[in-house]
């Protein structure tokens, strides 16, 4: 099932943006969220999340699938 978050406030933001900061992850804003809501399994294309404490992140993508869209993003 998928919630939509629209309940932000100032300080899970600047969280995240810490947290983004200090894992060295894009995502780190959707993972503060994450924490803060109870979400137990974050869905990914890659394992950045997995260097986050207090989440679990399943990758959707194998590391061949994930090449194409990477190429296509000048990664």
């Amino acid at each position: 099932m998928i919630y939509w978050y629209d309940a932000i406030d100032e300080r899970t933001v600047s969280d995240g943006f810490e947290l983004s900061g200090g894992a060295n992850v894009d995502g780190g804003y959707y993972a503060r969220v994450a924490v803060e809501e109870g979400v137990e399994t974050i869905l990914t294309i890659d394992d950045d999340f997995d260097r986050i404490d207090g989440v679990n992140a399943e990758v959707v993508l194998d590391p061949e699938e994930l090449r194409r869209p990477n190429e296509y993003l000048g990664y």
